[in-house]
């Protein structure tokens, strides 16, 4: 696994896109799912493990978890499992900010 960086100002990217609002990004073929939540950055597949859906198209509730737009699935932020105990999880990704930039680690 790899260290990427994704952006140079963390601050000013944080200024954009807000607390709570999920981000698509693209890296090559992956679909990534980026949201800031009280200060912490989270990273994960942007696809639903349930029925595929969007998830930068979903929402963030106040307990820490991505909303499907479909079917309503909760996820965690931190731990990608989905929280009513079904089978569904989300691939997470680790991110980390140096010196302002923000990166994210991704299989190579």
């Amino acid at each position: 696994m790899a260290w990427l960086k994704l952006f140079d100002d963390f601050k000013e990217l944080k200024k954009r896109f807000g607390d709570k609002s999920p981000i698509l990004l693209k890296i090559g073929e992956q679909k990534i799912c980026l949201v800031f939540y009280n200060e912490e950055i989270f990273a994960f597949d942007n696809k639903c493990p349930h029925n595929g859906a969007p998830l930068h198209r979903g929402h963030c509730n106040n307990n820490m978890e991505i909303v499907c737009p479909l079917h309503f699935y909760e996820f965690n932020l931190k731990s990608g499992r989905e929280g009513f105990g079904r089978q569904f999880e989300l691939n997470t990704y680790p991110v980390k900010v140096d010196k302002s930039a923000l990166y994210i680690r991704i299989k190579d």
